[in-house]
């Protein structure tokens, strides 16, 4: 296991699964406390925390995920980008 905040290191990224994470987070951001590493968990503080604030944003939209480098970061995890994300009807693009 990695320390806080690091996964294992596991060579070139499968875009694949990471994709179908960031889809399973978005479609149902306030039931996904679990997917979150423990750093992230931490920036939340709590699940319950981590619910409030999701309970009170609604995911109107998001396209487009892609793993932009195509390899896996020296910790072996993978930047996965959103070409857009609308959330209680604002939208941001990258």
């Amino acid at each position: 296991m990695g320390s806080l905040g690091q996964t294992p290191s596991a060579g070139t990224a499968d875009i694949g699964p990471a994709a179908q994470l960031v889809v399973d987070f978005y479609s149902n951001p306030a039931g996904s406390w679990s997917l979150l590493t423990p750093a992230a968990q931490k920036l939340y503080g709590n699940e319950s925390a981590f619910k409030q604030y999701w309970g009170s944003r609604t995911i109107d939209t998001f396209a487009d995920i892609d793993a932009p480098s195509r390899k896996n970061n020296s910790d072996g995890s993978v930047d996965m980008q959103l070409a857009s994300l609308t959330v209680n009807g604002q939208t941001s693009s990258n």
